[in-house]
């Protein structure tokens, strides 16, 4: 194919090319990787490690493929089912978000840890006596936003 001929095959948004070669899938990923593409390359046999090498993520078949794809790639199916790449990447998600809002939640309230020591280390304001201190803190604290209710606890619901 020319570089015309694979610019408008690889226009559309998503594209799924099935029942290829191991040569053709590893073109298909240098084609795509051309064009900055992110590729994800299925694959169990001998003959597909090039391409589960060459592309941004390689996913072997864990029953059914070859012990060097499984070495090659970056993900293994231990069922062999499809589905299970779409339920990881909803879990991976998940724990990503979840993460982000710890983090979140745990710098936000440092903050009314730390600028009371700093404020009076620094001179900027003396605290007479714990009680200011104290007040302080306490004002602080309840000045912050609360995001502990925004994490997704979908984990915990599904059965």
């Amino acid at each position: 194919m020319s570089a015309e001929e694979w610019d408008t095959l690889l226009r559309h948004k998503y594209i799924v090319f099935a029942r290829t070669t191991p040569e053709q899938k590893l073109l298909i990923v240098e084609e795509c990787q051309k064009r900055g593409e992110t590729v994800a390359v299925t694959g169990g046999g001998v003959n597909d490690v090039p391409a589960l090498a060459k592309a941004n993520v390689g996913i072997a078949m864990g029953v059914n493929g070859s012990d060097i794809a499984q070495k090659t790639a970056d993900i293994i199916l231990t069922d062999d089912n499809f589905a299970s790449i779409v339920k990881g990447i909803e879990e991976g998600r998940l724990m990503f978000d979840n993460l982000r809002l710890s983090l979140a939640y745990t710098l936000a309230h440092l903050w009314p840890e730390v600028c009371p020591i700093i404020l009076n280390f620094g001179k900027v304001f003396k605290f007479t006596t714990p009680e200011t201190f104290i007040l302080v803190h306490q004002k602080l604290n309840f000045s912050l936003l609360d995001t502990n209710r925004n994490f997704d606890f979908r984990e915990y619901i599904l059965i």
